[in-house]
């Protein structure tokens, strides 16, 4: 039994059809409700539906005038449909027309005044694009009377919270909602923000690794949260790495004297702030001859400094380890392998030609682009090594990281996007250049878990698919990494890039039978004053030269020098093939050479320490 009349129980049964209420057709039949949907009112809510569907595709997809034109013809069809209406206004706010998306939004409060999302994007309206707060509040309030687990609008009532400095509520509710959602984005951007103002930087940016470690949502409306959030955590790293710049030098410290227990030799921190072509370099001991390992580095910027250090630091422990193992490889140049990469190029070096640039300056470029594109094949795959070891090892260094690889990739990524650069670089230097670059920001990328984007300008270059095999061989590789393991990597990189011929992997000395090398610096630094007299007996040689002839002595010397110079007896004497007639005791081969690659290639290490002794034969030299 019912006090309803039969009008008032057939509305209150249509009524609980929502939107579809009035395609309903109820009668009371002898007290027993019948309700029916016409067919031809049936065929309707299918089209309505379709249209509905096809019009949050077209907003999913950033299309709102599209949105708008289909959600319309949507309505005509079913005006009571409180989904589509919502849908509709929201697509009016995001194409800028904000007095229609609020009428569209009274309406749907008019139709059912328990729409919780009615009052959730009427509140938004006001507060983020009207900028007005009071007016906002009660919405939210009511929202959130009717349903308190809803995490889109608990997030944006955060916002609201936030906006008002009601920190501790504002909290509460963006954890509520990523507790709710994960998979949303804009609560843990919220989050981020409010323990940035309270001066939780570290937690901010664990909020935004918390982020990025979720699938990111498909949603076009998501994109700028997501750019914000990656701008962000730029931003928290740099004021982590400056803020801590003093206790990660202490750890750099403590690193130092770690290394120098366990390899025997101390380390040397110079700064350079003219340091050309890198922002680091490491001269090893064992290599140079040296009673210690020196790091030089450019001091200009303090924030990447630590990474600087720390990454340098880690190639002396990644050598060390395979040294320890017997497994340590030197890579090589010659002149035979220079020789064949030059070849290798084709008629390609001479693209400098265009800008009227004179062959021994394109013989000199051509040498630096070579020996630039071996360097950086060696490099690239340690690097991955050693930034994975560094990140996984020392989670105190990372925001110092970041910042450092970001600067990485903005100078890598600007290769790719110079015209000028593309048109007179050789087209295989070019071309493995950017495969490289494209696997480094790719592991970058993939180090990150996602909050960053380096790789996408590499997309759509034509060696793309180059560069994701070099990263898909580290993928493959990284786990399983032993002492030496890396000179492996180097060489399945070589293979995919077709540079096998462009140096030499040799077998080093091992440590048990020649620790601390097999010359004596300190010698040879009393030799200076003759080394003084045959450097300017070398420039004066070379001021008779070509730079082709040049370049056959110093590469002569260069490959000589691999089976060892013997520098501590004035009556050992050397002959060359590029100097018939003559005969040259080790000291002068060594000027010879070290003048020969400042004539050919001033950014060459001939890690030989002759700069001052130079410095004065400069001043000697008279042409």
């Amino acid at each position: 039994m019912t006090s309803l009349t039969e009008e008032q129980a057939i509305a209150l049964i249509k009524k609980s059809y929502g939107f579809l209420s009035f395609a309903v057709d109820v009668s009371i039949e002898n007290g027993v409700a019948v309700i029916s949907l016409p067919e031809q009112k049936e065929k309707a809510i299918e089209e309505a539906q379709r249209l509905f569907e096809r019009g949050i595709g077209k907003a999913k997809q950033g299309d709102y005038n599209g949105a708008i034109k289909v959600l319309k013809k949507c309505l005509d069809l079913f005006p009571y449909h409180n989904e589509a209406r919502r849908n509709l206004a929201m697509a009016y706010l995001e194409n800028g027309d904000s007095e229609e998306a609020k009428n569209q939004l009274i309406d749907v409060l008019r139709i059912d005044p328990k729409d919780v999302w009615g009052y959730l994007l009427l509140a938004n309206l006001y507060f983020q694009h009207e900028e007005d707060p009071d007016s906002a509040e009660p919405f939210y309030r009511k929202a959130y009377e009717l349903n308190p687990d809803d995490p889109y609008l608990l997030n944006s009532y955060a916002a609201l919270k936030l906006e008002k400095s009601e920190n501790e509520e504002a909290q509460r509710l963006f954890k509520r909602s990523i507790d709710l959602n994960p998979q949303y984005p804009n609560s843990f951007a919220g989050l981020a923000i409010l323990q940035h103002r309270q001066g939780e930087s570290q937690s901010a940016l664990e909020t935004l690794d918390s982020l990025f470690s979720q699938q990111l949502s498909p949603d076009i409306r998501s994109v700028h949260v997501y750019e914000r959030a990656r701008a962000m955590y730029l931003q928290l790293s740099k004021e982590l790495a400056e803020n801590s710049y003093d206790p990660l030098m202490e750890f750099i410290s403590d690193r130092c004297k770690s290394i120098e227990k366990v390899t025997g030799f101390p380390v040397e921190l110079i700064e350079d702030s003219e340091l050309k072509g890198v922002t680091a370099k490491t001269q090893l001991a064992w290599k140079h001859n040296r009673t210690e390992h020196r790091v030089i580095y450019q001091p200009n910027l303090p924030s990447v400094v630590p990474h600087l250090l720390a990454h340098e630091l880690e190639h002396i422990s990644l050598e060390f380890e395979a040294r320890s193992e017997g497994k340590n490889k030197l890579f090589v140049t010659t002149n035979e392998t220079i020789e064949k990469a030059l070849q290798s190029l084709g008629d390609d070096r001479y693209k400098l030609r265009e800008v009227a640039l004179p062959n021994d300056e394109v013989n000199r470029l051509s040498l630096e682009w070579v020996s630039g594109l071996a360097n950086q094949l060696f490099n690239c795959p340690l690097d991955m090594v050693i930034e994975n070891r560094l990140y996984q090892k020392y989670p105190q260094l990372r925001p110092s990281q970041f910042l450092s690889l970001y600067q990485t990739q903005q100078e890598n990524s600007a290769v790719l996007s110079s015209k000028d650069i593309r048109k007179l670089t050789p087209r295989k230097i070019y071309q493995a250049n950017v495969a490289m670059n494209a696997s480094y920001a790719q592991f970058a990328d993939w180090l990150y878990k996602g909050n960053t984007e380096y790789t996408k300008p590499y997309k759509m270059s034509n060696v793309f698919a180059t560069g994701d095999k070099l990263f898909h061989v580290w993928l493959d590789m990284h786990k399983g990494i032993g002492p030496g393991d890396e000179y492996a990597l180097v060489g399945k990189f070589a293979e995919i890039l077709k540079l096998q011929e462009w140096f030499e992997f040799r077998d080093d000395v091992p440590m048990k039978e020649n620790p601390q090398g097999t010359t004596n610096p300190e010698l040879l630094k009393t030799k200076e004053p003759a080394t003084v007299m045959y450097l300017v007996s070398a420039l004066e040689r070379f001021g008779h030269m070509s730079p082709d002839e040049i370049q056959k002595v110093a590469f002569e010397i260069g490959l000589l020098g691999t089976a060892g110079i013997d520098y501590t007896k004035a009556d050992r004497r050397y002959s060359l093939k590029s100097i018939p007639a003559e005969q040259f005791s080790g000291l002068q081969l060594l000027c010879l050479m070290y003048v020969g690659f400042k004539k050919i290639d001033p950014t060459l290490d001939t890690r030989l320490d002759f700069k001052d002794a130079y410095e004065m034969a400069l001043k000697l030299f008279k042409p």
